[in-house]
């Protein structure tokens, strides 16, 4: 079965947060740009001309690179690729002087699409206009806040910022789902190598459960007096996380799932 083939079926089989791991496991693709991907497929009944070119090469920086042709570089993508090899300050200073910004600045928009996964609309208008976008103090730009909510946004912050910062593995934020951790406001945060746990309590954010997706023996959901749970066996330990919504739990075990059982990726 072509890569291609192996997406729509995911996709027929109504397994989209599959479709979207497999996407990036195939092509290299980030989590978001694979997620970005897919989900275009699901609203148009068709794969832009680049990203089918990704599945046919099995490689997302080679259809860039095809689909860019004789255009100029484009700074987004030589900015990213700097930093998935790791070049974190060459990427900063690209973007600071392709747009003509303090090094700090360039920080701030960097470090952003390091923990969320993707651009501000202002930081891609520097990039896109050669410095020459203007933001719009009036109302603050779309982006994760909108998706995940702004209190959800502290708690990845946080999170990233406290507790992961000497967790280069742990990647882009892939999901975000509010959960009650005994009657306290929560999200559990799913990166690429595992998921915790974050919850507000006396006005500051603490750190819950964390696993890592090899470690995880079992992950089931269960109804029970406080909503829908997700039960895991981490080596001999179990743990359960509540969500708020039942959709939310689904999401957070089809995405696990795909991670930890090899054998349902299609």
């Amino acid at each position: 079965m072509s890569a291609q083939s192996s997406i729509e079926s995911l996709l027929s089989e109504r397994k989209t947060i599959r479709a979207i791991v497999r996407f990036s496991e195939l092509t290299g693709a980030s989590f978001n740009e694979s997620r970005a991907a897919v989900e275009h497929y699901v609203s148009c009944g068709r794969w832009r001309p680049w990203q089918r070119a990704a599945l046919r090469l099995r490689s997302w920086h080679k259809a860039i690179a095809a689909a860019q042709g004789s255009i100029r570089p484009d700074p987004q993508i030589e900015i990213e690729q700097r930093l998935r090899d790791g070049q974190t300050n060459q990427a900063i200073q690209l973007f600071a002087d392709h747009a003509g910004i303090n090094p700090f600045s360039a920080k701030r928009a960097v470090d952003h699409y390091r923990t969320f996964g993707l651009w501000l609309p202002h930081d891609l208008g520097l990039l896109d206009d050669d410095g020459r976008a203007e933001l719009d103090v009036r109302e603050p730009p779309p982006g994760p806040v909108t998706r995940w909510g702004a209190d959800a946004v502290r708690a990845i912050t946080w999170l990233t910022e406290r507790e992961l910062a000497e967790a280069p593995t742990a990647g882009e934020v892939h999901w975000v789902a509010a959960v009650d951790v005994t009657s306290f406001r929560g999200f559990i945060v799913m990166f690429a190598d595992r998921g915790c746990v974050v919850y507000r309590h006396s006005s500051a954010w603490h750190l819950g459960v964390v696993f890592q997706f090899n470690d995880v023996a079992e992950a089931a959901l269960h109804r029970s007096v406080f909503g829908t749970e997700l039960h895991l066996r981490v080596g001999f330990v179990r743990t359960r996380v509540a969500f708020l919504l039942d959709s939310d739990a689904r999401d957070i075990l089809e995405l696990l799932l795909a991670r930890i059982d090899p054998d349902e990726r299609g």
